[in-house]
């Protein structure tokens, strides 16, 4: 995991979707002319550790579009991820690594 910018924030990842849960996200992440576009977006949700959850949304999870995915490595579990996430204004996007087998990894979430 990478130090964090002044306005960046690492959570760690110890629950989320499995491989399909975020392929559907990525094929369904509508983005609408007015913005998002929730009714049409096929959300996934990642549980992150307490103590950083706290710090970084307030809670021990949150749902999140995926924007973009790429193969971290020939495995075929192991995913750099870009995303948005619902509910949070404060926060613009994350970026990161996800192991979609054992549902682990850890993201940096953007602070607007």
């Amino acid at each position: 995991m990478t130090t964090p910018k002044e306005n960046e924030i690492n959570v760690s990842v110890i629950a989320g979707p499995n491989e399909m849960q975020l392929m559907m996200s990525l094929m369904r992440a509508y983005q609408g002319p007015y913005g998002i576009d929730i009714g049409k977006a096929t959300s996934v949700h990642f549980t992150t550790d307490a103590q950083e959850s706290i710090v970084a949304t307030g809670c021990g999870g949150f749902s999140a579009c995926i924007n973009g995915m790429s193969r971290e490595d020939g495995s075929g579990n192991r995913w750099d991820l870009e995303g948005y996430l619902f509910d949070y204004p404060n926060i613009s996007g994350f970026r990161g690594y996800y192991d979609s087998k054992t549902r682990k990894g850890y993201l940096t979430l953007t602070l607007r």
